[in-house]
């Protein structure tokens, strides 16, 4: 189905429609005329809806009240969020408002949520976990995720907030570059350990 487009020729269309014993000026200028003005009005009510429509279209990046009114349309209130925050926040909740539960919806919204990196795995008996690294806003993607897995179903969230290359990982026997950073030492200053990621369960 095709999306709606502004028509900028109401006038010109409106005419078009007249029969032939009205078409030409010269017989009947001022049926023309009062047709064009009232046509013109038409017109002026498209722009303006128009204009409407294209300030709240999200791709559209809107602001300030306007943007904070779609946002409680959807359901995701402003709160301390600014502009381009918001804007993030409402793509995220519409992701969350149209999820089934599923796993891809479930991954498709963690990849979103992503500013690092992120994993998905299951468990036993419909259980399943998410790691999102580097994570910007914890408490939302907690919301998000929560409303968007299907009840019953035991979630974890594991998350950091810092640049990966410095979490705790346990490294391989067979592999020296497996592994970011293990434990730290009372001894060493040098071995520091690595950073501990964190977990709620959603």
């Amino acid at each position: 189905m095709a999306l709606p487009v502004q028509d900028l020729n109401h006038v010109a269309e409106g005419l078009a429609y007249l029969t032939d014993q009205y078409k030409n000026p010269a017989n009947v200028p001022i049926l023309q005329g009062l047709l064009s003005v009232y046509l013109r009005r038409i017109q002026d009510l498209e722009n303006v809806l128009w204009q409407i429509v294209n300030t709240r279209i999200l791709a559209n990046a809107p602001t300030g009240d306007q943007l904070t009114q779609l946002g409680n349309l959807v359901g995701q209130p402003r709160g301390a969020f600014n502009d381009t925050n918001l804007l993030a926040a409402i793509l995220l909740r519409i992701l969350t408002n149209k999820s089934n539960g599923l796993a891809n919806d479930i991954i498709n919204m963690v990849a979103a949520i992503s500013t690092g990196g992120w994993s998905y795995w299951e468990g036993a008996h419909a259980a399943f976990g998410v790691g999102l690294w580097n994570l910007a806003s914890p408490d939302l993607a907690q919301q998000l995720l929560t409303a968007a897995k299907p009840g019953g179903v035991y979630a974890e969230l594991v998350y950091t907030t810092w640049a990966d290359g410095n979490d705790f990982s346990f490294s391989s026997v067979y592999l020296s570059s497996a592994g970011e950073a293990g434990w730290g030492s009372v001894y060493g200053s040098g071995a520091s350990g690595g950073l501990l990621a964190s977990a709620r369960i959603l």
